[in-house]
């Protein structure tokens, strides 16, 4: 369960006296639960709260109830741990608002109807920056507050009695005023770069082609940021910041759907053809890691097959070679398609955005099994 509450009437197959003293427990094939009495004995009523439970959908939970009529063998029910209970927040009012006071709704639906006894506004970029509301009114399932607002993008979340609700939608705040600085020429050393404006908001950044420039100072009024460095080609041509050349592969990181440390995943990088990393799962990747504030723009990308394998479409046909920044998200390089063959291929790749993590993904029809890339 994803936390409820459960009422139970004496003469329902519990005493028919619920009263003095009695005991309560929950146990699943997942263990044993606390279990927090919300009400009792009024009318032979009995309210419990339910916690959540690890596994929704499949975890039966058996509540034993044993009291003065029952004192010695527990009287039991059964039910299955469930998620439709979980709490459904959804901003009522306009999810996109100008910076300043605002007035915001929003319907809380499948939660516990526990005390509200805070609402607050995280950064979405920085939790650390909240505004904290004094006061809020609840009618039904709607819970509206005033609050006075800096431009930046905010989770909304709600403590009750029963925990943390966040809502699920995402409030974004527009600067009253914005006034972007001069125009500034990209520079190798980077720089700074002004927005003037009012109610901005120390929970932002620039960016410069994809590069993330971080505040330097702030004020409501103006803030000044660091423009990250970026070479150009003009820069280039007369320092000579940046050349072709091989990446040293001792200075990357492998990884794979198993562990690096057993998988021998650097076997598909390490330039032998007779070498190949092996997956026994279901769904299987093998790639590299160029690191942290780095990235990489592929242009092609160049693989050899299984040397054992007579039939290299048999195995590969339609494995992805997949680009992320954020190793959770990904973006389609390549696609391998019927003109695979034994040795090397080359593909070209369909994006042109950097990134940070580049891998090939398939599944146990080939078990990752790529000699090089």
């Amino acid at each position: 369960m994803a936390g409820s509450i459960i009422s139970f009437t004496g003469g329902s197959g519990y005493p028919s006296s619920i009263g003095g003293l009695f005991s309560i427990a929950i146990t699943s094939a997942n263990g044993s639960y606390p279990v927090n009495i919300i009400s009792c004995c009024q009318g032979n009523n009995l309210s419990l709260a339910i916690p959540p439970t690890p596994k929704a959908n499949t975890t039966l939970i058996t509540i034993s109830f044993t009291g003065p009529g029952n004192p010695t063998t527990p009287e039991t029910k059964t039910y299955l741990s469930t998620s439709s209970l979980t709490p459904n927040i959804v901003i009522q009012s306009a999810k996109i608002v100008s910076a300043g006071l605002n007035t915001i709704s929003v319907n809380r639906t499948n939660s516990i109807s526990g005390t509200i006894k805070s609402v607050s506004l995280a950064s979405t970029l920085n939790n650390l920056i909240a505004v904290n509301v004094a006061t809020w009114t609840i009618s039904g399932t709607v819970i509206t507050f005033d609050a006075t607002i800096a431009a930046g993008s905010y989770n909304i979340l709600i403590l009750s009695s029963f925990g943390y609700y966040q809502c699920k939608d995402i409030l974004n705040v527009i600067a009253s005023t914005i006034t972007a600085g001069a125009s500034k020429v990209a520079s190798f050393a980077g720089g700074q770069y002004t927005i003037t404006g009012a109610n901005l908001s120390p929970a932002s950044y620039i960016t410069v082609n994809s590069l993330i420039g971080n505040i330097i100072n702030y004020s409501a009024s103006a803030v000044t940021y660091q423009m990250p460095p970026l070479i150009t080609v003009n820069s280039n041509a007369n320092l000579n910041l940046a050349s072709v050349s091989l990446i040293d592969l001792s200075k990357l990181t492998f990884f794979s759907d198993q562990n690096a440390s057993i998988s021998n995943v650097s076997a598909t990088f390490d330039g032998l053809i007779n070498t190949i990393y092996g997956s026994n799962n279901i769904q299987c990747w093998i790639g590299i890691d160029i690191g942290s504030g780095l990235y990489a723009i592929i242009n092609r990308i160049r693989f050899f097959p299984f040397l054992m394998w007579a039939n290299t479409a048999n195995y590969t046909l339609y494995a992805e070679f997949q680009g992320s920044n954020d190793n959770i998200t990904w973006t389609t390089l390549g696609v391998i398609d019927q003109t695979v063959h034994s040795g090397y291929n080359t593909i070209m790749s369909l994006s042109s955005s950097p990134f940070r993590y580049i891998r090939f993904n398939h599944n146990s029809t080939s078990k990752c099994n790529l000699a090089e890339i």
